[in-house]
């Protein structure tokens, strides 16, 4: 039995959540009593699978601002970390196939239907739906107008705001973090785990299919995954929901006016005494989701407050403010988890266009396009991106080594020689990259192939394809030497600059990189004539 009709039996055989518990669901929602619906699935879980309208409203649950950012109630917190906790718990337990129809963004589908049927392929038998009394009620928004399938056009849209957000917004990453780690976790195993003939149907392939289906979709979502918080990207990829970016409200989980008890005896007289300041208050402009009773806010035209959890003093009415705490000037490298969460995209797109060429595209058109958009980074990025040391849990050995390969054509000097040899061996090593700079004259690009062929040279290392040699050693200390002096050629290094300081740390990296290329060398193995180990 095939792994992906193992998945859709075990859909089939579990019993599908009983209709009454669905309606107790609904009805807690409704409420806005968000941890007792909760309650009502999380036992059966065990024995039942969740309904696809519940399972998507799980992933809206798990980030929307009105149960996040912008509150201060520890149930709406606890609300939202219970429902990622749920998903983490469904998937291992039902497997992918539940999640692709919750997970469909309801602004692509109609496109991506329109998409294979204009391009004559034939559509995939749909995943396993249910019946329709397990829908939402239309009067919850969080299932239907504000639900995140909803707000954002596609999965892309998605990825790149919540990048966006790893660099600009480091309280919005807090929640879209653990959730992008979901859905990596999900769409690789969603892929991995069907035959190949199944892999038509699987996530990834449907958020990768758009309505144009033509080089300009795949570079927008290059554009996404590479975001880094400049105005192009800010353009690009908003914000998912309206006021994302607000902070909790001032009156958010405090009592509200008339609300203080008062004694008399005692001259305790609540706010009665406190005067009436209706005239410098305002209806928000906002519905508040998750609160049973409207709230008000006052102007407070000439105050300011400080955000909790921040050192931000922000100002009020001043759309955006209270989340920014980063300037736009932080790159890509600012956060470790947001470049393994790339990796990672950039790995699956990978296997897809390996698979699904003609539809999608070529491999070797996509690794062109992830140069296009690696060779241009900061160096400190650069550098993370393709020592094997951060990407070796998120991209294959040989994908990333594929990766290396095509950026060492793109930055090493046009007279590098070339060979017969298909495939990345020590002799190709010798005689087409080691010896040779880059084919501009700047430390960071000299860096920068330095770095690459120590990646290169570690992937070969550990395949046991790599052995000491006076040709090897010969070609390495030629090409560190060439590097340093092509860099040194048009270095213009002004102490205290910008560019200065950038060049020293080039400097320093193509150092380093160099001495690890040689402790490399001097711990490898030699091969006599007879082809013998010693």
């Amino acid at each position: 039995m095939g792994s992906s009709e193992g998945l859709l039996n075990r859909v089939i055989n579990a019993r599908l959540m009983p209709y009454e518990l669905s309606n107790h669901f609904w009805t807690y929602v409704e409420e806005c009593l968000y941890t007792h619906a909760l309650s009502v699935l999380t036992p059966l879980l065990t024995t039942h699978v969740p309904p696809t309208p519940h399972i998507a409203l799980l992933h809206t649950l798990c980030l929307h601002p009105s149960l996040t950012t912008r509150t201060t109630s520890s149930d709406l917190h606890s609300a939202s970390n219970r429902s990622h906790s749920l998903l983490n718990l469904i998937l291992p337990r039902h497997g992918t196939q539940i999640f692709v129809p919750a997970c469909r963004f309801e602004q692509n589908t109609h496109s991506l239907r329109n998409n294979r049927t204009s391009k004559s392929h034939s559509l995939p038998t749909p995943p396993p739906t249910f019946p329709s009394e397990h829908d939402a009620p239309e009067t919850i928004p969080l299932a239907h107008s504000s639900s995140l399938f909803h707000c954002a056009s596609d999965f892309w849209h998605v990825v790149g705001w919540a990048l966006n957000c790893s660099i600009l917004h480091p309280l919005r990453w807090r929640v879209w973090l653990p959730w992008l780690r979901f859905m990596c976790q999900l769409l690789e195993d969603d892929w991995h785990l069907r035959d190949k003939d199944a892999q038509e149907q699987s996530l990834i392939h449907s958020y990768v299919t758009s309505e144009s289906g033509v080089h300009g979709s795949i570079r927008r979502m290059m554009r996404a995954i590479f975001v880094d918080g400049d105005a192009r990207a800010q353009s690009e990829f908003k914000e998912v929901w309206k006021g994302e970016l607000k902070g909790p409200k001032k009156e958010d989980g405090k009592p509200k006016k008339r609300e203080v008890d008062v004694d008399v005896d005692a001259e305790v007289y609540g706010d009665y005494l406190g005067g009436d300041d209706s005239e410098d208050e305002e209806e928000d402009d906002e519905p508040q989701i998750g609160t049973t009773r409207p709230q008000r806010r006052k102007s407070a035209r000439n105050r300011v407050k400080r955000e909790p959890g921040t050192d931000e003093t922000v100002t009020p009415g001043r759309k955006d403010v209270s989340l920014v705490t980063n300037p736009p000037s932080s790159r890509l490298d600012a956060n470790i988890s947001a470049l393994h969460v790339r990796l990672r995209l950039l790995n699956l797109l990978s296997c897809v266009s390996v698979r699904f060429s003609s539809t999608f595209t070529t491999a070797h058109e996509l690794y062109t396009l992830y140069v296009e958009f690696i060779q241009p980074l900061p160096l400190p990025t650069f550098q993370a991106f393709v020592l094997p040391g951060i990407a070796a849990n998120d991209f294959s050995p040989d994908a990333h080594a594929t990766l290396c390969e095509y950026l060492v054509y793109q930055l090493i000097d046009n007279d590098y020689v070339t060979t017969s040899e298909e495939f990345l061996t020590q002799k190709k090593f010798e005689l087409s990259f080691l010896p040779f700079a880059a084919n501009g004259s700047g430390v960071v690009e000299n860096a920068k192939l330095g770095l690459l062929l120590e990646s290169l040279l570690r992937y070969i290392a550990r395949a046991g394809e790599l052995w000491k040699s006076e040709r090897l050693v010969e070609a390495i200390e030629k090409g560190i030497s060439a590097r340093a002096e092509k860099a040194g050629e048009t270095s213009r290094r002004k102490k205290g600059s910008t560019t200065g300081r950038d060049e020293d740390e080039a400097w320093r990296t193509m150092s380093e990189s160099s001495e690890r290329i040689r402790d490399l060398v001097n711990r490898l193995s030699t091969r006599d004539l007879d082809g013998m180990e010693h």
